[in-house]
């Protein structure tokens, strides 16, 4: 059941991801459209693709570390006992969620004060948009543990090696 509740949630950030980049995308061709074309702007759209960017980064940041796609250097690591790689990599996990959740809980006070202040463009409050920070903190670490767990049961294609 976890793991299909895990599934079911990383579609939703990967459609959710796809409609953010999509609207971006839409938004700016239709500045570009409407200023050079016809000489007019939305106030609103370079607001909406700038917050769209900030959402962006920190689902991709989760799907990344859902896909363990971050960056690393492993030589180290691939110097180990065979054995030992279930064990170090959680260790890691460990190190990263602790990480991940200092900035999660340090990003609500924020979220919190910035709902007092509303956009210009789009007249939203700016918590929404620093709500990015907690939203993918919490599924970076849901899919930190979820993983922790794949590599101690063995069922990742690495520690069954």
């Amino acid at each position: 059941m976890v793991l299909a509740l895990n599934r079911f949630l990383s579609r939703l950030v990967e459609l959710l991801v796809f409609a953010v980049f999509l609207i971006m995308v839409l938004v700016v061709f239709g500045q570009v459209v409407l200023r050079y074309i016809f000489g007019v702007s939305l106030p609103w759209g370079s607001e909406l693709s700038q917050y769209g960017m900030v959402w962006l980064c920190f689902l991709g940041a989760a799907l990344a570390v859902k896909e363990r796609d971050h960056m690393r250097v492993d030589y180290f690591i691939n110097l180990l006992p065979r054995s030992l790689l279930p064990f170090i990599h959680v260790l890691l996990n460990i190190i990263l969620f602790a990480f991940v959740a200092y900035l999660s809980y340090s990003s609500v006070p924020i979220t919190r004060a910035f709902m007092q202040d509303i956009t210009p463009g789009l007249g939203i409050p700016y918590g929404l948009v620093s709500l990015a920070m907690p939203v993918g903190g919490v599924l970076m670490l849901l899919y930190l543990i979820t993983d922790s767990v794949q590599w101690l049961s063995g069922e990742t294609e690495e520690a069954s090696q």
